[in-house]
């Protein structure tokens, strides 16, 4: 039995079928070494089939999103009140 670490993951197949959601990945799997608000972003392709081409870096984080959910909810209030 492996022990995986818990991360959101969406995933894009060759026939264009999304999935996301919670998924246990394996230690050795890219997504298990992320911290923090990291992102990660894994093309796998003819090319890169046995070792994904990976870009990670940070995400935008806890004040970055709260700044961009609270822009969402007045332009909101804007929108109504100009109705």
């Amino acid at each position: 039995m492996w022990l995986g670490v818990l991360r959101h993951v969406a995933s894009l197949d060759e026939h264009g079928r999304a999935r996301v959601g919670l998924v246990a990945v394996r230690p050795e799997h890219p997504a298990a070494r992320l911290s923090g608000t990291d992102n990660l972003f894994a093309l796998t392709t003819e090319r890169y089939r046995s070792r994904p081409l990976v870009i990670q870096g940070p995400g935008a984080g806890a004040e970055v999103t709260a700044q961009a959910l609270l822009g969402d909810v007045l332009a909101l209030k804007a929108a109504r009140d100009a109705a």
